[in-house]
């Protein structure tokens, strides 16, 4: 579906795409969030499949915090929500687990 891009310095029509993780549209041509979009339309992108498909890291967990499925990001040596930033509560083992992944993808 082509839309206009609302953002100072674009304006330009392109098939913006739905980031399911934060419900936002985002232009396809400079990488920002077009304001002002309905929830009716952000259905219609989503079901149509205009959708941003992120390629995700090793693990995602849902949070508590802000309920969406999140990456997990280390600061501090403790788990965290790529997405809301707020402390992830992970089993020890599992975050050693997540720990070691990222070292390892890190190092490729």
């Amino acid at each position: 579906m082509l839309m206009t891009c609302t953002n100072k310095g674009c304006l330009q029509s392109n098939e913006a795409k739905l980031n399911r993780r934060t419900n936002e549209v985002i232009c396809a041509e400079c990488g920002q969030e077009i304001g002002g979009i309905t929830d009716t339309f952000k259905k219609i992108l989503d079901s149509q499949g205009q959708i941003i498909r992120a390629e995700s890291k090793s693990m995602s967990v849902q949070c508590n915090s802000c309920k969406k499925k999140c990456d997990i990001d280390i600061k501090e040596n403790k788990p965290h929500c790529s997405l809301c930033s707020e402390e992830l509560q992970l089993s020890d083992t599992f975050f050693n687990m997540v720990k070691t992944m990222v070292e390892k993808e890190s190092n490729e």
